[in-house]
């Protein structure tokens, strides 16, 4: 139920990589901690209130058996880690993470109490410590996970994902009024025998867009995007890629509630994946070019950040036929989507996860690897 469970399949079982993209001056490396002793440590999501004050989310192993959840905070000189429960003590994962303010975040995932399937979780950081809220598990359900979640204030947050009913993965929405959870009803495309949501945005009480994907009974996977107006959440229609098996939107970022951005991926053969970006204009969706540099048979965008209708920043990799994975950036201005060049640190560098507080202002998480020394915690800046 992992976030990256349905680009597993896709992008960490392929052979990757290529020539490595140069840094230049606009993005660099921050220095983050992993914590002590661990083997491996990755960052998902990141959400900024400011300049000065950012929040990362992840995991971390020591010994590939136990995973605990993993949190960092960036003060505006350095990151730090903070203390973060993992109920169930053997495993769990935090995917995303929206801060209301610099002293209100929500941050979403998933545990495994005591060895059965897992479940959803979500935790709250009040300013100065982390806490467990326990989201709830649907009806008949044999397993969930939450894998977005936006907050317009402490008392207002939507979280999304899924969860497993007779062996089926269906939509699964819950909100937080400050005090406790609900679930929304959601609906699934008909036919499918999975529908996945990935990530959210609310621009107010009344407006929140989703987007996933989804799995029909041929086996072909489709874009999803679902939108809450207040009453009811319902599917809006989204294009597919001409010819594509396997299409999925990873991020989506509205700055109002007819503008947004949704960014993925798409498959016209096996291992073969191209980067995808859908825009809403307050009436359909439409699917925009984006660019696929290198010659990498790979390219997804998995985080996406818009501060304007003009201006979005989109994060990601590349990867290729030799072990090697290399950062992805990419830029929308308003006409046209273009690469930006940023430092990948290991021969496998990706990035999850962007938060924008300003055009020129965006922070980057993710994780690399040297020379199979273990993941690390990769934060990178512009």
């Amino acid at each position: 139920m992992r976030r990256v469970g349905l680009l597993s399949a896709v992008a960490f079982a392929l052979v990757v990589a290529a020539a490595a993209m140069a840094a230049t001056s606009g993005w660099k490396v921050q220095p983050s901690p992993n914590p002590g002793g661990a083997m491996d440590s990755q960052l998902f999501g990141v959400s900024c209130a400011s300049s000065r004050t950012c929040t990362a989310v992840g995991d971390s192993t020591k010994d590939f058996t136990v995973f605990s959840t993993l949190a960092e905070r960036w003060t505006g000189t350095k990151w730090s880690i903070q203390h973060t429960p993992t109920p169930g003590g053997t495993y769990g994962d935090l995917y995303a993470v929206s801060c209301a303010g610099a002293k209100t975040c929500i941050s979403v995932g998933d545990y495994e109490p005591s060895g059965t399937a897992v479940v959803a979780l979500a935790e709250r950081f009040n300013g100065k410590k982390w806490s467990v809220l326990h989201p709830l598990n649907p009806a008949g359900a044999s397993g969930s996970a939450l894998r977005g979640v936006s907050c317009i204030s402490a008392r207002a947050c939507t979280a999304v994902g899924d969860y497993t009913n007779a062996g089926v993965d269906q939509t699964l929405v819950q909100r937080w009024n400050g005090k406790v959870w609900a679930i929304k009803r959601t609906p699934n495309p008909s036919g499918a025998n999975l529908s996945v949501l990935n990530a959210v945005t609310c621009t107010s009480r009344s407006a929140c867009t989703a987007v996933g994907t989804s799995r029909n009974g041929s086996a072909v996977y489709t874009t999803l995007t679902e939108r809450w107006n207040g009453t009811k959440w319902s599917i809006n229609p989204s294009p597919n890629p001409a010819g594509s098996q396997h299409a999925e939107l990873d991020s989506v970022s509205c700055t109002a509630a007819g503008g947004c951005i949704a960014v993925g991926s798409y498959q016209k053969k096996p291992s073969h994946s191209r980067t995808l970006a859908e825009r809403w204009n307050g009436k359909k969706w439409s699917i925009q070019h984006t660019v696929n540099p290198t010659t990498d048979p790979n390219k997804f965008l998995l985080g996406v950040s818009c501060t304007s209708r003009s201006a979005c920043t989109a994060v990601g990799y590349t990867s290729g036929p030799i072990v090697w994975q290399a950062t992805l950036v990419e830029h929308w201005n308003g006409s046209k989507w273009s690469v930006e060049r940023s430092p990948h640190p290991g021969t496998d560098s990706q990035l999850h996860g962007l938060s924008c507080v300003s055009t020129s202002t965006c922070t980057a998480v993710g994780l690399y690897e040297k020379s199979s020394g273990g993941q690390k915690t990769l934060v990178e800046h512009r």
